[in-house]
């Protein structure tokens, strides 16, 4: 169970600012494209974890295809943080409670939810009922689609290297 491994709410003691990154279809190019990685999706990682933000991955992948995320993240030298996984069928069932539930427990151990990428609808979702601030959610177009999926975000990209320099100006 990766996200038992990953865990860490409390880095050196110190709770402070969170940034959530959906894996599949917004680090990768598309939900089914488990081994590439999205054009400038680990810069924008990294320009978080440079500036001191601690990094969450969450996603409700299969469990079959899970064992390839740490590899992944690694592969495309994205930054460390904890990879929060679902578990149960349960959990896969309703991806929205799922990650909102994972998101709750880090607000109540004291962590604030700076800002979120993803892209769909349930990421969205459950990002601003977490207490993501709208203006801080942030959508990507999928493979093959002309636009955002519905839902609470401040904007929508076709690209990360479009908004790089927007959340960390030079």
């Amino acid at each position: 169970m990766l996200n038992n491994l990953y865990r860490n709410f409390y880095p050196n003691g110190k709770r402070d600012k969170a940034v959530i990154f959906d894996i599949d279809g917004t680090l990768t190019p598309c939900n089914a494209c488990i081994f590439s990685e999205r054009e400038n999706a680990s810069e924008l990682v990294q320009a978080y974890a440079d500036n001191g933000f601690k990094i969450i991955y969450l996603t409700a992948r299969n469990v079959y295809f899970q064992f390839n995320i740490p590899f992944f993240l690694s592969r495309y030298h994205f930054p460390d943080g904890d990879i929060q996984v679902a578990n149960s069928m349960a959990e896969r069932k309703n991806f929205k409670t799922f990650k909102q539930n994972i998101l709750k427990r880090y607000t109540e151990s004291g962590w604030t939810l700076f800002a979120a990428y993803g892209d769909s609808s349930t990421d969205f979702a459950a990002y601003l009922a977490a207490g993501v601030p709208q203006n801080k959610i942030f959508a990507i177009t999928r493979q093959g689609d002309c636009k955002c999926k519905p839902g609470p975000w401040r904007k929508c990209y076709d690209s990360w290297s479009k908004h790089t320099p927007i959340a960390f100006p030079p």
